[in-house]
């Protein structure tokens, strides 16, 4: 991992802050995206420069947004200040789309409910054994 995302990558990113939205919804490359959300890809990338890259780092194919430190390793306080910046601006231009965040707890994507086992079947003669056995168990504990 080189710590930078390609814009396929970015749509890959935006999908799962949406909870598979853009997917659904046939958005699947760049090219896919609204002006909102490329322009807000534009305007990541090229904070580039005030990160200390070269001044043409966000043109063209070599566009990327740098997200050293997003895998919890320590970076500097600028670096986790764009890595915020990135989250917050993605989000905020989803919603700005009409895609809103999911209330605390909800996710819009549809979860299978949990299957309960069945319950076990005893046969007769388990259940004749377990009727005398553990009362046989007991007396034999207490009075053994």
């Amino acid at each position: 991992v080189d710590d930078k995302i390609n814009q396929d990558l970015y749509v890959d990113f935006l999908n799962l802050l949406a909870f598979g939205y853009l997917e659904e919804n046939d958005i699947t490359s760049f090219d896919d995206l609204s002006q909102p959300l490329q322009f807000a890809w534009n305007t990541l990338t090229c904070q580039c420069v005030q990160m200390g890259g070269e001044d043409n780092c966000c043109h063209a194919d070599r566009a990327r947004l740098f997200v050293e430190g997003a895998d919890g390793s320590p970076v500097s306080e600028a670096q986790t200040n764009f890595l915020n910046d990135i989250c917050k601006t993605a989000i905020s231009t989803l919603g700005s789309e009409g895609w809103e965040n999911p209330s605390p707890g909800e996710t819009p994507i549809e979860q299978p409910l949990p299957v309960e086992p069945e319950p076990e079947t005893s046969t007769p003669g388990e259940i004749i054994g377990m009727s005398v056995g553990i009362p046989l168990l007991f007396l034999l504990l207490l009075f053994g």
